[in-house]
């Protein structure tokens, strides 16, 4: 407990919450033009005000993989990534294959499926939606070596150029590609990308950050939500009810200024005492339920599918109750079988 971080498992937690919350928010929308407006609101509503999950959990990422004080070597270092990820994200591909043929199996008897077609679908990420998060990872894991030898030698003006290219040659580049059908020349492939998150996690971790900009940062991030909100229904509208999710891409300007944000307000919130000391209940409890948050997120798209079977899912009542109860169901169950395979050697290597 003694070299935890606070507000790094505080925002693991919250970020493994709001993960569950978007895929139980995600299926209504898009039946746009099959549901109650309203309910399409709502649902477009949580989705828009929890997109910034996934790249939270990239610049905790960041921020812990190319801290300067770890003294590792490359071999070292791949050795953990291979059996905190690749492992995992190996049987739980396996695991995944298996439960999209449970329909074929029980109506049909038999394999719809194939080793090379499994093969296939993990090299390509295609195994199951979730598991798309491993690749980002993985990436950046390979590249994290030479990240390492920048960040360690980089100024902090060099770290805020890294970070200005990165925000024009991803969100801007797409920005003009969207909208104006300009795809610009110029290519800055090393500062593209989910990259970005990493050092942005990394920078944020360590830049001291005055009040002020960080007031204008929240602003800004209001604005960004709302441009997810609102810029999702009007593309959304625009091509017929076909959903539209470019306000919701992790690498459009107002995800990334969301996602700062919230990265900065639980970095500098004033934790209540009984929170800070690392031998209180509450304390252990949020590290423990840190230490699960990658197990619940292997394992949660399966709880939704057998809740979904149930008739239990966003739209089973009215989604303002349908989706938190769906969601807060998943996580407790998760949690739950998680904790429960830690506790098995062998099993406790798929859910580090």
């Amino acid at each position: 407990m003694k070299n935890r971080i606070l507000y790094a498992d505080v925002l693991r937690v919250a970020a493994i919450v709001a993960v569950v919350f978007l895929h139980v928010a995600a299926p209504p929308m898009y039946q746009f033009n099959s549901i109650t407006r309203s309910w399409w609101w709502i649902a477009d509503v949580v989705d828009s005000s929890v997109r910034w999950a996934v790249p939270i959990f990239l610049m905790l990422s960041g921020m812990l993989l190319l801290d300067t004080k770890r003294d590792e070597s490359v071999k070292l270092f791949f050795t953990k990534r291979i059996n905190k990820v690749f492992i995992p994200l190996l049987v739980w591909s396996i695991l995944y294959s298996f439960w999209k043929l449970r329909y074929g199996l029980i109506f049909h008897g038999e394999f719809l499926y194939s080793i090379p077609g499994f093969i296939r679908d993990f090299l390509t990420g295609n195994v199951y939606y979730h598991l798309g998060f491993f690749y980002y990872l993985i990436g950046l894991y390979l590249i994290t070596p030479i990240l390492r030898v920048y960040v360690k030698n980089a100024s902090d003006s060099s770290l805020k150029y890294f970070l200005i290219l990165w925000l024009i040659a991803s969100p801007l580049y797409s920005l003009m590609g969207k909208f104006f059908n300009l795809n610009i020349a110029i290519q800055l492939q090393f500062a593209t990308g989910f990259v970005g998150y990493f050092v942005l996690g990394y920078f944020l971790s360590i830049a001291d950050v005055d009040i002020k900009w960080r007031r204008f940062l929240y602003v800004l991030a209001g604005l960004g939500l709302m441009i997810a909100v609102f810029g999702t229904y009007v593309l959304t509208k625009k091509k017929d009810g076909v959903l539209d999710v470019y306000f919701y891409d992790y690498l459009t300007a107002n995800i990334i200024v969301i996602s700062a944000s919230i990265f900065l307000f639980f970095r500098y919130a004033k934790w209540p005492k009984k929170l800070s000391e690392n031998t209180s209940f509450l304390r252990r409890s949020i590290a423990r339920f840190s230490n699960a948050s990658f197990g619940v997120f292997l394992i949660h798209p399966m709880i939704l599918d057998v809740l979904d079977v149930l008739k239990i899912n966003a739209s089973f009542i009215h989604p303002l109750v349908g989706i938190p109860i769906t969601a807060i169901l998943t996580i407790l169950i998760s949690l739950v079988l998680v904790k429960l395979l830690q506790r098995v050697p062998v099993l406790n290597r798929i859910v580090p």
